[in-house]
């Protein structure tokens, strides 16, 4: 089972406390208890799309220390590690869209964020909004739908989803 973003708990002012990695980043374990690189442990590369929690240890401008959230691999093996790596390959995004996006697949997440027109939209829905749904499979046409579920859906995965009727 993985790790959801749960914000109610979160204690970060700006409500910055998550990243998305832009490109494939290079980090190195951290140990936050003596603030030291852990030598002995292997560099790793932290995936395009992969949410990651800004665990707020200030260490340089350039660089930030992060916990994994989106990728199945650590929980699985009981690695959840922090990592130092490069602040240049993240993109912050809000606690509230972190949510709605680690239900999503990883290759959309970092569209989604780049686009702050789709960002500020998907952070307005509410239940019982009409809504304009792009089938991956058509010509382009939107299909009006009505917003029904708004939340977790644990059979399924961790983050928020969104269900949808479709009215054709």
């Amino acid at each position: 089972m993985t790790a959801s973003i749960n914000c109610s708990n979160m204690k970060c002012p700006d409500k910055h406390c998550f990243y998305i990695v832009a490109s494939g980043v290079t980090a190195q374990r951290f140990v936050v208890e003596d603030f030291t690189l852990d030598a002995s442990s292997p560099k790793r590369v932290i995936r395009k799309g992969t949410i990651v929690e800004n665990v707020h240890v200030e260490i340089d401008e350039n660089f930030a220390v992060v916990r994994i959230v989106s990728e199945d691999e650590e929980e699985r093996n009981g690695k959840s590690r922090v990592w130092l790596c490069r602040r240049a390959e993240l993109r912050r995004v809000k606690c509230r869209l972190a949510g709605a996006l680690e239900a999503a697949p990883p290759h959309a997440r970092l569209a989604v964020v780049e686009n702050k027109f789709a960002t500020d939209q998907l952070l307005k829905l509410n239940i019982g909004e009409m809504v304009n749904y792009y089938l991956q499979e058509s010509s382009g046409e939107p299909e009006l739908s009505l917003l029904n579920y708004k939340g977790p859906v644990p059979e399924i995965g961790p983050g928020i989803y969104f269900g949808l009727e479709l009215l054709v």
